[in-house]
């Protein structure tokens, strides 16, 4: 299981990232990659709550995820593969995948159609 290191600087992009309110973030792609560092972190802290975890290794523990993965999930450092979203989604029994919004869709083809005619003059 692994991720990756995010193609874009999130952190510069938005500063505070990923403990920032995702109506600030603009671009729909992005907003989407927010809304899933926060069900990760959400779930995290649910379980902390409860008393089922005390620690960022417990939780790693839980997932069945190496803890670096685990720790950059949380701050928002790593992109999960499919197959480490679909494994802790089996673990925690909800979906991890921030829920499709047609309106959000709707503005990244919108965003892409201004800047091809942009690059097309």
């Amino acid at each position: 299981m692994a991720g990756r290191k995010p193609a874009k600087d999130y952190a510069a992009l938005y500063p505070g990232w990923p403990d920032i309110d995702p109506k600030t973030v603009t671009d729909p792609l992005d907003h989407r990659v927010l809304q899933l560092f926060h069900l990760v972190r959400d779930d995290f802290e649910a379980r902390t709550k409860r008393g089922e975890i005390k620690s960022t290794k417990e939780y790693s523990r839980f997932l069945e995820l190496p803890s670096a993965l685990v720790h950059n999930l949380l701050h928002g450092k790593t992109i999960p593969t499919v197959e480490t979203i679909v494994r802790i989604e089996n673990k925690v029994h909800h979906s991890m995948f921030p829920p499709y919004d047609n309106s959000l869709m709707h503005e990244i083809h919108e965003q892409e159609s201004r800047a091809n005619k942009k690059n097309s003059k």
